[in-house]
C-alpha cells in the first residue's frame, strides 16, 4: 500500500500527471488520495467509478495486478474502454500461472493457495501469455506491447524446485518456453490489429548470461583497479 502512494506521488510530482484512482482497500486508499484528483473508494465491478468519471477521458489506464482478483475482468475492460482516448494505452501486469514453480508444484499433486505471489488466495483468474493476449484482442484491444519480470525458480515462493523432478523431466520443463516469467506486462491499445512487439525471451539461458558476464566483468574490473592501486603504492614506483 505504501508503494502505492510512493508511486502516485512520484507520478504527481516528477511527471506532472493527474490521476484518478478507484481502489477497494480503503487503508490504502487513504494514502492515495492526496495524490489524486479525485477518486472512489469502492469496488470496481460495482461501477461507481463509470458515473463519477462520466466526463473522463484518459492517455492511460493501468490495472497492476488487478484483473486477477476481479470476478469477471472482461467486463470492466469493456466498461473502460469508452474512457481511453482514441491514441491512448492500457496498462496491464498480470501473475504467469504457467510459471515453471507452478507446474513443478502440480507434478507433486500440489496446489497450494498463499498469502501473496502467483497463487494468491484472492486471485479469481489465472492466464498464460496467450491466453491473455487472446481475452484481450475478443474485446477489441490489440496488445502492443509484451514485456514480463523474470524469477529464477530458486527465488521464487515455490519450495519445490527443479530438482524435485525426475532428470529427463527436470531438463524439459527447464527448457520450457517462458516457463520463468513471473509476472506478464501488456500495453493495450484500441486497434486490435496493431502489430505486437514481444520484449520477452522464451528461454532465460541468455538472460543469465547477461547478467553473469556483467558480474565478471564487474570483478575484473574490481581486480584491474586494485592492482593498480597496488602498484603505486610499492616501494620505487611512480606513485611514491
Amino acid at each position: 500500500m505504501e508503494r502505492q502512494a510512493e508511486g502516485l506521488q512520484s507520478i504527481w510530482q516528477k511527471k506532472f500527471c493527474e490521476v484518478w484512482i478507484v481502489e477497494i482497500d480503503q487503508e490504502a486508499a487513504r494514502e492515495a488520495v492526496p495524490y489524486a484528483k479525485d477518486y472512489v473508494i469502492g469496488d470496481i465491478m460495482e461501477y461507481e467509478w463509470v458515473h463519477k468519471f462520466a466526463e473522463q477521458c484518459f492517455d492511460y489506464i493501468v490495472f497492476a495486478d488487478v484483473l486477477e482478483h476481479l470476478e469477471r475482468p472482461d467486463e470492466v475492460l469493456v466498461q473502460v474502454k469508452p474512457f481511453l482516448k482514441e491514441e491512448g494505452k492500457i496498462l496491464i501486469s498480470l501473475p504467469n500461472i504457467a510459471y515453471n514453480g507452478v507446474l513443478v508444484s502440480l507434478y507433486h499433486n500440489m496446489f497450494e493457495y498463499r498469502e501473496t505471489g502467483i497463487l494468491d488466495r484472492t486471485h479469481l483468474h489465472f492466464w498464460t501469455l496467450e491466453e491473455a493476449v487472446r481475452m484481450f484482442r475478443s474485446l477489441g484491444y490489440g496488445a502492443e506491447l509484451v514485456d514480463a519480470i523474470y524469477n529464477p525458480l530458486q527465488h521464487s515462493e515455490f519450495q519445490l524446485g527443479y530438482d524435485s523432478l525426475p532428470g529427463v523431466l527436470a531438463d524439459a520443463v527447464k527448457s520450457r518456453a517462458y516457463g520463468e516469467i513471473y509476472q506478464l506486462l501488456f500495453v493495450l491499445g484500441k486497434d486490435e490489429n496493431a502489430m505486437t512487439t514481444q520484449n520477452i525471451l522464451k528461454h532465460t539461458d541468455y538472460l543469465y548470461l547477461q547478467i553473469f558476464l556483467k558480474g565478471m566483468i564487474r570483478m575484473l574490473m574490481r581486480r584491474k583497479k586494485s592492482r593498480q592501486s597496488l602498484e603505486k603504492n610499492l616501494p620505487g614506483s611512480s606513485g611514491t
